[in-house]
């Protein structure tokens, strides 16, 4: 089942956002970036959103780790990437 799928059900089951986030984080199952991604699209939120929400359910080593990546795949914490809608 694909992560934003996985987050959708989840949500409609009446897991919190925080539930979902630590789940789809767990045992490494996703990697940061590509949770957020899944907490965006299945969950209606912005990329900031998505992005405070799973951070912030990671173990302290990994906030630190995933704080930098963040850092080097942003430009004053907007996130370079393409557009998807094209």
């Amino acid at each position: 089942m694909d992560p934003a799928e996985i987050v959708r059900a989840s949500l409609d089951d009446g897991d919190s956002p925080d539930q979902v986030a630590r789940a789809l984080t767990s045992d490494h199952r996703l990697a940061p970036i590509p949770a957020i991604k899944a907490m965006r699209v299945g969950g209606g939120m912005t990329v900031g959103e998505a992005k405070e929400l799973i951070h912030r359910n990671l173990p302290t080593e990994q906030q630190e780790a995933a704080e930098r990546l963040w850092e080097e795949l942003t430009d004053d914490g907007e996130l370079m990437v393409a557009d998807e809608s094209q």
